[in-house]
């Protein structure tokens, strides 16, 4: 599912199924990887970890994530979790 049809959902490009990646100890491994649009100001949870949301700007930020899980469920898609 591409997320072209919703502001909130974010767009699925492809997969890459052999992409190698360097571990920490220097390691190289292959994984699946998934290529997404790219979210620009960083992840959700961590700005509202810093504490300093206005309760007007996160009831928003509430709703926009509300109207894409309806959209995602009138797509026929179920999801596992989620993540702001």
């Amino acid at each position: 599912m591409n997320g072209g049809g919703h502001p909130g959902i974010i767009e699925f490009f492809g997969e890459r199924p052999k992409a190698i990646f360097t571990t920490r100890n220097g390691k190289q491994e292959s994984t699946v990887a998934l290529v997404l649009e790219y979210a620009e100001g960083g992840e959700l949870f961590s700005y509202l970890q810093k504490g300093s949301c206005d309760p007007t700007i996160c009831r928003a930020y509430f709703l926009e994530l509300l109207s894409a899980v309806r959209y995602m469920h009138e797509q026929g898609v179920c999801h596992r979790d989620l993540k702001p």
